[in-house]
């Protein structure tokens, strides 16, 4: 099913100034963790390449107490949320300090108290995930919402197709964002029409546009009227920088605001791999932790433990 969404608040040029720089950021991550990664220093992490600008962009609609639910590929959504490279390169390494313990696969990052779950599963699982949290959240009528982003690999699973049916039945509180390279997939179009999904499509070379679009979704999924598909994939080839031209005409990206996003991305880079490379094995006590929820206290255990 497809049909206008209202019009979401379009963002301001220090919003779309944000929304540069941190692609800018994430371009210069990429090809650091490649170079660790080509020697031996890292696991592969999954470079998002093109894609980055819609994880970036639909990340900063969220509200500071939705969650977003990803692959490992998704990772530039987190830094939007305040994890850092620091953080993403002890994981990498599975070094002492990571976010998850030196376990899954690098990029797989999860942090609860930011919001964010990128999941090493398969790469629609956590689908369903994004679709149980938004139908909790609709149910004791939170305003919250689960953003999760997916690629075209996820159309291979079920669970991609379960999410979609179940999400509009239940009015779940997701807005699914399609990001990646457009080819010989199945259509968004026909896949939310059957299951009766409201879609937008954005240019995923438009950083401001599809801002607006994932904020419209999230409040039209708040406001009761179910979730959305917002389709922000891309016709390989040369990307169009629109946000950048944007802030060329405004006077906001001169070459010295250039040269200090430049200084800041070498000195994040370097206390990343300081971090990681001062950092050591996760210690050996830390094997069970968080591997078993804590057991359910009785009732009258509860009152005992009061008294």
């Amino acid at each position: 099913m497809s049909a206008p969404l209202p019009v979401g608040e379009v963002p301001d040029e220090g919003l779309i100034a944000k929304i540069v720089e941190a692609t800018i950021v994430v371009r210069a991550v990429e090809a650091a963790l490649a170079r660790l990664s080509a020697s031996g220093r890292v696991g592969p992490v999954q470079g998002p390449g093109r894609a980055a600008r819609a994880m970036i962009a639909a990340a900063h609609a969220l509200g500071p107490r939705d969650v977003i639910f990803g692959t490992p590929r998704d990772w530039p959504a987190a830094f939007v949320r305040g994890v850092d490279v620091k953080a993403l390169m002890l994981q990498a390494a599975a070094r002492a300090g990571s976010l998850n313990l030196g376990r899954t696969l690098p990029g797989a990052l999860d942090d609860g108290a930011r919001g964010v779950t990128l999941s090493a599963s398969t790469p629609a699982a956590h689908l369903l995930h994004a679709v149980g949290f938004g139908t909790a959240a609709r149910v004791r009528r939170d305003d919250r919402v689960a953003l999760a982003l997916f690629g075209v690999g996820g159309f291979s699973y079920g669970d991609a197709h379960a999410a979609f049916s179940a999400a509009p039945v239940h009015r779940a509180h997701t807005v699914f964002v399609a990001r990646g390279p457009l080819g010989d997939d199945p259509s968004l179009a026909e896949v939310a029409a059957a299951a009766a999904l409201w879609v937008e499509v954005v240019d995923a070379d438009d950083g401001a546009a599809l801002y607006a679009a994932v904020a419209a979704a999230r409040a039209r999924a708040i406001g009761g009227e179910g979730p959305t598909l917002v389709d922000a994939r891309y016709r390989p080839g040369a990307p169009r920088a629109l946000d950048v031209g944007r802030l060329q005409r405004a006077g906001r990206l001169s070459s010295e605001a250039e040269r200090a996003i430049d200084a800041e991305i070498r000195a994040s880079l370097w206390r990343g791999r300081s971090a990681m490379e001062r950092a050591g094995a996760p210690p050996i006590d830390t094997l069970e932790d968080h591997l078993r929820a804590p057991a359910p206290v009785a009732p009258a255990e509860q009152d005992e433990e009061q008294a």
